[in-house]
């Protein structure tokens, strides 16, 4: 008897049932491509608008790692939401991605942050920032065509 697996996906319902599909296959296909599918995860939708901190820009997407346990938690906020609204869909599955790519980052991160004085503390979190957008540049040129639109990502979650 083979053993039961646990639920790999937990997500908090949203209305928009179409948008909730949509950011459940981006999120599924991402990890798939990059080949992180050990992980665990949760998705949760949020209404607020968030912003960068210390800055003006909107937060489209946030991601909490834990890189030992191999589980994440990911929150998309009201600015994605807006997003997808708008027919910006290659915007969404950059976000996404982006999100993703903290995957390969997290221990590093982690390590870094583990002794760094609050002087470094800026430097590091920039510095990550800057390589989790290189790797995920690097991905998309190697992505399918239009795989952000939500036919196509549905259809490449399907055949997976």
């Amino acid at each position: 008897m083979a053993a039961s697996r646990k639920k790999q996906v937990e997500v908090v319902t949203h209305p928009d049932e179409a948008y909730q599909a949509y950011v459940e296959n981006l999120v599924r296909f991402c990890m798939q491509w990059v080949n992180h599918t050990e992980y665990r995860y949760f998705i949760k939708f949020s209404d607020e608008q968030q912003l960068e901190q210390g800055k003006s820009a909107a937060t489209y997407a946030q991601i909490t790692v834990n890189h030992v346990y191999l589980y994440m938690n990911l929150t998309v906020f009201h600015d994605f939401k807006s997003q997808y609204s708008d027919g910006d869909y290659a915007s969404c599955g950059a976000d996404i991605l982006h999100e993703i790519c903290h995957l390969f980052m997290a221990p590093v991160q982690d390590l870094l942050m583990w002794d760094a004085s609050a002087s470094q503390v800026q430097h590091f979190t920039e510095t990550i920032e800057r390589q989790t957008q290189r790797i995920r540049n690097s991905i998309l040129d190697g992505m399918p065509d239009d795989w952000y639109m939500p036919d196509r990502i549905a259809e490449l979650v399907k055949g997976r």
